[in-house]
């Protein structure tokens, strides 16, 4: 194993991160090599490691942190909840062309710069149908404008503080005037089964 390993990491010409899909290799050769070299050369690939970084609800059942990335991810849940993001609705009760406008949605984990286990609910905005990708739904700053925030800032010698607002981007309501989105749940969500989102508010994706 630790040779193939070896000839894998000379293929990929990394060495701290492998991409599998980029190596010539059958299914068989990566999964018996990805055992031993994706542990060794990135502990966040590791389920036993406290770096670790699961990329499903069923990886993350069976890592080491378990416990902590489900308390992550009922906060994350919890908060499009008490924001109230979203409407449960029946899918039984729309339309086949409304069938047609679902998007799907997964779930995003990371661990910050400070330690703290994050997940984040995003959907697959890109896979809404009739926008443009010029369209921009939740307000942000332009770069122009940032760059003209420091050059002031710099200019009349003022201090800059930065600060997160949680949960900002579940502040924007949808106009009503536009179309319906209409969303399935991500993974493990709490929402009756059989029912799906009509969205409220503009959120990540």
């Amino acid at each position: 194993f630790r040779s193939v390993a070896r000839l894998l990491l000379e293929q990929a010409d990394v060495t701290d991160y492998v991409d599998w899909d980029r190596l010539p290799l059958s299914k068989g050769e990566v999964s018996i090599a990805g055992a031993f070299a994706a542990v060794a050369i990135d502990p966040s690939r590791d389920p036993n490691s406290d770096s670790y970084i699961p990329r499903s609800v069923k990886q993350q059942a069976k890592c080491k942190r378990a416990s902590e990335w489900a308390v992550a991810m009922s906060k994350e849940d919890q908060a499009w909840i008490d924001n109230d993001t979203f409407e449960e609705i029946p899918l039984s009760s729309l339309t086949p062309a409304q069938r047609d406008l679902i998007i799907g949605s997964f779930r995003i984990w990371d661990i910050k710069l400070s330690g703290k286990l994050k997940v984040r609910n995003v959907l697959l905005g890109n896979h809404e149908k009739g926008l443009s990708d010029e369209d921009i739904w939740s307000p942000t700053a332009r770069f122009l404008t940032v760059m003209v925030f420091f050059v002031l800032v710099a200019y009349y010698g003022m201090e800059v503080w930065g600060m997160d607002w949680i949960t900002a981007f579940q502040q924007v309501p949808i106009d009503p005037d536009s179309p319906p989105v209409f969303v399935r749940p991500p993974e493990a969500f709490p929402c009756r089964k059989g029912y799906i989102w009509r969205m409220k508010v503009q959120m990540y994706g």
